[in-house]
């Protein structure tokens, strides 16, 4: 029987609930680790941690029961205690501030001893279009494909949030989250720096452009990164079309390509794309309205209407 839980011999019912009590805690650890051996890429773990002056780390342990005291001893402890010896200042209300109503800032562990602050998320981005959170990327990708996917996402979600929620400002302040993201893919520094300077080149100059910000506007039957599937009666094709609306009495098929070329080389690049630009036309074979075909390139900030089909 638990210590200080009453004279008598323990029950039937005491030694029960001590084995409901050990499965809860296997199912927690369970929890934990499909969790954690679910991560893709990169594992994030947020946790709270009390100071208590009167430990010798400076730390109270976390309660029995959770998953931070699962991980405490020997994995988080050490960051933590670590953190508290370089950061207590930052945990701590500043003077004149009610310590009920003070809300320390998220710091992120990098490397012992030396914490990152998150930053704000620039105005007019919201915290769910963080343009970190990609679904899972193929990995060993060229720098070339990583800034190209980088670029689709933002391009998608430019037009879905609209053009005022977006500014060149907000852009060149998302150049280190860029820059983190494609360190993600496996690009060393060099090579992010490098991406990341070219994924706010090509947002830069979409939104400077009068054909870019036609390109995002609200149109009508407008969709960004649209998903679409044919068969042959074969085989079931998928498709993705970056952007698509109506305009000007025409259906407007675009697709998005991040190719560093000269202005004089684009109708040609443009033009080899036309087998797959033709193969989403055909989705609208019974289409009343007049097709149009184009590739857009964000670098360059130049839209290349295919011409009717040779």
């Amino acid at each position: 029987k638990q210590k200080g839980a009453g004279n008598g011999e323990p029950t039937a019912y005491d030694y029960l609930k001590k084995l409901e009590v050990e499965r809860a805690a296997h199912e927690a650890e369970r929890l934990l680790y499909v969790a954690a051996t679910r991560a893709i890429r990169r594992l994030h773990l947020v946790g709270v941690a009390v100071a208590d002056e009167k430990k010798d780390d400076g730390l109270k342990p976390p309660a029995n029961g959770t998953l931070l005291k699962l991980l405490w001893p020997g994995v988080a402890q050490p960051l933590f205690a670590a953190e508290l010896a370089v950061g207590a200042a930052a945990a701590a209300p500043p003077a004149g501030i009610d310590p009920a109503s003070f809300i320390p800032p998220l710091v992120r562990l990098r490397a012992i001893g030396q914490p990152e602050i998150l930053g704000a998320i620039p105005e007019g981005v919201r915290p769910d279009d963080n343009p970190l959170d990609l679904d899972a990327v193929e990995s060993g990708l060229s720098l070339e494909a990583s800034v190209g996917t980088l670029v689709h996402r933002c391009l998608e979600l430019i037009a879905k949030n609209g053009l005022k929620s977006w500014s060149t400002v907000a852009i060149a302040a998302l150049q280190p989250a860029y820059r983190r993201w494609l360190r993600g893919q496996g690009h060393d520094e060099a090579e992010a720096a490098s991406g990341a300077a070219d994924t706010v080149a090509a947002l830069v100059t979409t939104l400077d452009s009068q054909t870019g910000r036609w390109l995002l506007a609200d149109h009508p039957e407008a969709a960004a990164e649209q998903a679409w599937s044919s068969s042959d009666g074969k085989a079931t094709l998928n498709h993705v079309i970056d952007r698509i609306f109506v305009a000007d009495g025409c259906r407007w098929i675009i697709d998005y390509k991040t190719a560093r070329l000269p202005e004089a080389e684009l109708p040609q690049r443009a033009e080899s794309y036309r087998p797959q630009l033709e193969r989403y036309a055909s989705l609208f074979a019974g289409d009343p309205l007049p097709l149009r075909l184009a590739i857009y390139f964000p670098l360059q900030g130049r839209l290349v209407e295919l011409s009717p089909g040779r």
